[in-house]
C-alpha cells in the first residue's frame, strides 16, 4: 500500500502555494481598491496579471482589447469632458501593443521584416510629416503628426509579427463584439430617450461620440458579421446570431443619421451580394438584408428620412460648396499641397469662390479632396497606391476561405464609401482595415507555400 503512495513534487507546491498568495493578495487589493474608489491601487494590483496577460495572449489583451475598444473610443475620453478633447483608452493601448508585440517578438524571435504592401503607407505617413517645410501654416501639422506616428507604429508592428490564424480569429471576434455591444448599448439608448426625434450616438454621462465616427466605426465589425455567417461550417442558429448582429450594427447606423454611413451600409450590401460565391450564398445575403429591411422600416425615426429628402437641397449640409472651393485651391496647391490639415487654411484663402458662405476655416468632410488640397498630387497619389496595393492583396491571395474576402471587400469599399463625406484618414478603425488585411495575408502564406 506504501509503494502506491504518490508522493508530492516539493518545488510543485511550493509554486501552487505561491500562486494561491498572489491570487488571495491580489483579490483583496482590487476589493479594498474599489470599495474606497482607489483607482491607482486597482491599476498596481491588476499589474501582474495585465502583464501575464499581454506576453502571453497579446491579441486578447493589449491588441483585443484595442479592437474591442474602437467603437467606444469617443466616449472613452481620460480627461475631463470639460476640457474638450483629449486623449483616449484606446491610445494607451495602442502604445501599450507596440511596446509588448516588439518585446515578445524579440524575445521569441517573431518578427519579421514588414510586408512589402506597408511600404506605401509609410511613404505617406513620411510626406506629410515632410509637408510641414511648405505648410501655409506649420503649426497645424504638428499637432497631429503624434497621432500619424502611432497609427503607423501599430499598423507596421503588427505587420512585422508572426500571427498565427487564431490570433486573426480572434482580433476579428474582438472586434465584431466590440461593435455589436457598441451598436446594442445605441438602440437601448435611443429606445429609452426622450428625445427620440434627433440623431443618437454613443453616450456616457456627459460625454457623447461624434454621430458620423461613431456609423463609421461600425462598419468593420458589420462586415465581419457578414463574413461570420458565411462561413460554411456555420451552423444554422449560428448563422441566425451573427444575421442579428448585422442587423443591430445597421440599425445604429441609421439612428446616428449618417447618410454617408448610410450609403456606406447600401454599398457593403451590394459588394457582398455581388462578390460572394454561389446562387445559394447569394439568396442567404440577400433574404438577410430583405428581412433586415423589414424588420428595420417600421422603426426608422423621422429625422433620418427627412435628411435624406433634404440632402440635394442643402448641398450635403454645404459639403458641396466646400468641395468647390477645394478644388478652386488646387490652382495653387496641387502638386505638393497646402501642408498636413491645412485644408481649413486653404478654404479660407478660397472663401471667395464659394457658391454659399457657409463660415471659414471648414474641413473637408471628404479623404480624396482633403488630401488632394493638403498634399498634392504628390500625397494622394502615394495614398491610393497603398489602398490599391491592399485592395489587390485581398483579391490574389490564394486559397484563403470566401468568408474572409468577403468580409475584406464588403470594409474596403464600406470604408472607401464613408471617407467620400467625412475626415476619416485619423480614425483608428481606418487603420484596423489594413492591418486586418496584413495579418490575413501573412496567415495564408504557410497555406499558399504548401500548394506551390
Amino acid at each position: 500500500m506504501t509503494g502506491n503512495v504518490q508522493r508530492l513534487d516539493p518545488a510543485l507546491s511550493m509554486r501552487n502555494a505561491i500562486w494561491l498568495m498572489v491570487a488571495v493578495c491580489s483579490i483583496l487589493s482590487i476589493s479594498l481598491a474599489i470599495s474606497q474608489s482607489k483607482w491607482i491601487y486597482l491599476g498596481i494590483a491588476l499589474l501582474p496579471g495585465t502583464i501575464y496577460i499581454s506576453l502571453s495572449r497579446p491579441f486578447v489583451f493589449p491588441f483585443g482589447l484595442y479592437a474591442f475598444l474602437l467603437p467606444f473610443e469617443g466616449v472613452l475620453v481620460v480627461t475631463d469632458a470639460s476640457q474638450g478633447p483629449g486623449p483616449t483608452i484606446t491610445r494607451f493601448l495602442g502604445l501599450f501593443t507596440i511596446l509588448v508585440l516588439v518585446a515578445k517578438g524579440a524575445v521569441e524571435k517573431k518578427l519579421k521584416s514588414p510586408d512589402k504592401i506597408a511600404t506605401w503607407w509609410t511613404l505617406f505617413i513620411l510626406y506629410a510629416f515632410l509637408s510641414v517645410v511648405w505648410a501655409i501654416q506649420p503649426e497645424f501639422v504638428y499637432p497631429r503628426l503624434p497621432t500619424a506616428l502611432g497609427l503607423l507604429l501599430v499598423y507596421l508592428v503588427v505587420s512585422s509579427y508572426q500571427v498565427q490564424k487564431n490570433d486573426y480569429e480572434t482580433i476579428k471576434t474582438m472586434a465584431l463584439m466590440g461593435g455589436f455591444l457598441t451598436a446594442l448599448i445605441m438602440v437601448y439608448q435611443f429606445v429609452s430617450s426622450t428625445a427620440i426625434a434627433s440623431r443618437m450616438a454613443l453616450s456616457m454621462g456627459d460625454v457623447e461620440s461624434g454621430l458620423n465616427k461613431q456609423g463609421f466605426d461600425l462598419l468593420i465589425p458589420m462586415a465581419i458579421g457578414i463574413g461570420k455567417m458565411m462561413e460554411d461550417k456555420t451552423k444554422l442558429w449560428r448563422k441566425g446570431v451573427f444575421g442579428l448582429m448585422v442587423v443591430v450594427c445597421i440599425f445604429a447606423v441609421i439612428i446616428t443619421g449618417s447618410r454617408g454611413n448610410l450609403s456606406a451600409v447600401l454599398g457593403m450590401v451590394l459588394v457582398c451580394i455581388v462578390s460572394v460565391k454561389g446562387l445559394k450564398n447569394k439568396i442567404l445575403i440577400s433574404g438577410l438584408f430583405v428581412l433586415a429591411t423589414a424588420l428595420i422600416i417600421p422603426f426608422i425615426p423621422p429625422f433620418v428620412i427627412d435628411r435624406i429628402q433634404e440632402a440635394i437641397s442643402s448641398h450635403a449640409s454645404g459639403r458641396s460648396d466646400i468641395w468647390f472651393v477645394g478644388w478652386k485651391s488646387l490652382e495653387k496647391y496641387w502638386f505638393f499641397g497646402a501642408g498636413l490639415d491645412n485644408f481649413t487654411k486653404a478654404y479660407t484663402e478660397f472663401i471667395a469662390y464659394t457658391p454659399v458662405f457657409i463660415g471659414v476655416d471648414r474641413a473637408s468632410h471628404n479623404i480624396f479632396v482633403g488630401l488632394l488640397v493638403e498634399l498634392g498630387l504628390v500625397g494622394i497619389s502615394i495614398m491610393l497606391v497603398a489602398m490599391i496595393t491592399h485592395y489587390r492583396a485581398i483579391r490574389t491571395e490564394l486559397l484563403q476561405s470566401d468568408n474572409d474576402r468577403l468580409m475584406l471587400y464588403a470594409a474596403f469599399w464600406g470604408i472607401i464609401i464613408s471617407g467620400l463625406s467625412q475626415d476619416i484618414l485619423w480614425y483608428k478603425s481606418f487603420w484596423l482595415l489594413w492591418i486586418l488585411i496584413v495579418m490575413h495575408k501573412y496567415v495564408m502564406r504557410p497555406q499558399r507555400r504548401l500548394h506551390i
